[in-house]
């Protein structure tokens, strides 16, 4: 039973065949409360004596002129009025049917597809055996059509379209609401690996590393459509190895690019000020890396007493940082590569000279997710990506290949 029952109405193909009898078993057999008849100007008074036949009252009844009857799309686009009429009344579409028994090929089918992507209940037809094309009287039957697996397969599409477009809760909510039941084998494995892949993709992105191989390798990578989402040879143990040094607190090269990386994806997603908390990042790691890398200097506790090639000035204002509490000295930023410089490190030099990277970072300090109101625009992340890998190249020279093989493979062309 439906709650609601839209039909097209034709006039017959014969004079003498009577078309309403398939419409009025049509009514009778989905009992709806409100009936919507799509028609033509000739077809009204056929629509109007089923009504009669069935003793529907005014208030369960909506007749729709159709602007013209041959044109699919326009029939179409009418058609999805009517359903989101209906819906505007309250009847949900698993609780609409729709019947196109009756009239012109264009009519039938622009009810069927908009039913279809409205996702309606089922659609509908009555049939029966024939004598010179028509219907005899006596051996109707009804046939349905429950657009269940035609409906799950374009949500299967929705989710793989979301895994591309980096929406992996999207994707996995696309996965988790379909009728598996109507899916084939295959089209199960498929919604099966979706599944897997956007939550190892997502585990990644989120910089939660260690998660991803486990989901990804429950992924049946060999079905055609999941095949974008395959990882070259040996990049999935250095993505393990980045969630390591990660925990270990090391910074790698590999997850320096990776940290570039995840900026690139936030700036493909229009997320601009949340790509330029990545640079920054990024570019204060850098600093980080190279210190505890030539010189086993902490940024979070620096000991100037075991650095004897300090100059004096530099070992003074170093000082003057340690914290009266807990006698710690900690460095941001622009102190780490102060301390760089001072220490004979090329990067340190070369970020003092960096005009246009001071302007990109000062930039940043003033968005509103640092210290200001202003939101970043794609120019400016633009820039800040530019100069912060310019000045990432002068310790880690194969950065821009680092980036390129560690990139989700699916992103790597553009």
């Amino acid at each position: 039973m439906s709650r609601a029952l839209v039909l097209t109405v034709g006039t017959g193909t014969r004079s003498d065949s009577d078309i309403t009898q398939p419409l009025v078993l049509s009514i009778r057999d989905s009992n709806p409360e409100r009936v919507v008849f799509l028609v033509s100007e000739t077809s009204e008074p056929v629509a109007r004596r089923v009504c009669q036949a069935c003793a529907l009252g005014d208030e369960r009844v909506e007749l729709v002129g159709l602007r013209d009857p041959e044109h699919v799309d326009r029939v179409a686009e009418q058609a999805l009025e009517a359903l989101r009429g209906l819906r505007a009344r309250g009847f949900a579409p698993r609780e609409i049917d729709a019947d196109f028994t009756s009239g012109t090929k264009a009519m039938s089918a622009g009810l069927a597809l908009a039913a279809l992507a409205f996702g309606c209940n089922a659609l509908k037809y009555v049939t029966g055996r024939r004598e010179q094309g028509v219907v005899v009287s006596g051996t109707e039957e009804i046939r349905v059509v429950r657009p269940a697996a035609t409906l799950a397969q374009r949500e299967l599409e929705v989710a793989v379209r979301g895994l591309r477009l980096l929406q992996y809760r999207a994707a996995r909510a696309a996965c988790t609401g379909l009728v598996r039941a109507a899916l084939s084998e295959y089209d199960r494995r498929l919604a099966d690996g979706v599944d897997a892949l956007a939550e190892a993709y997502d585990a990644w992105d989120k910089f939660k590393q260690g998660g991803f191989m486990g989901a990804y390798r429950r992924a049946d990578l060999e079905l055609a459509e999941l095949a974008p989402f395959r990882l070259a040879a040996g990049v999935g143990e250095r993505v393990v190895r980045i969630g390591q040094a990660r925990q270990e607190r090391r910074v790698s090269r590999d997850l320096l690019a990776d940290l570039f990386n995840n900026a690139e994806r936030r700036g493909r997603e229009g997320r601009f000020d949340d790509q330029v908390a990545r640079l920054y990042r990024a570019v204060e790691m850098l600093a980080q890396r190279e210190l505890q890398r030539q010189h086993e200097v902490s940024t979070d506790d620096v000991h100037p007493e075991a650095l004897p090639s300090l100059p004096a000035e530099v070992y003074r204002r170093l000082e003057e940082r340690r914290n009266a509490r807990d006698g710690q000295i900690k460095l941001g930023l622009q102190d780490a590569y102060g301390l760089l410089e001072a220490l004979g490190h090329p990067l340190g030099g070369t970020f003092r000279r960096d005009q246009e990277l001071s302007a990109a970072l000062n930039h940043r300090n003033a968005s509103i997710l640092a210290h200001g109101v202003q939101p970043i625009d794609e120019r400016q992340a633009q820039a800040l990506d530019g100069r912060a890998r310019k000045l990432a190249r002068v310790a880690v020279p194969d950065l821009d290949e680092r980036c390129s093989a560690l990139q989700f493979p699916w992103l790597r062309e553009g």
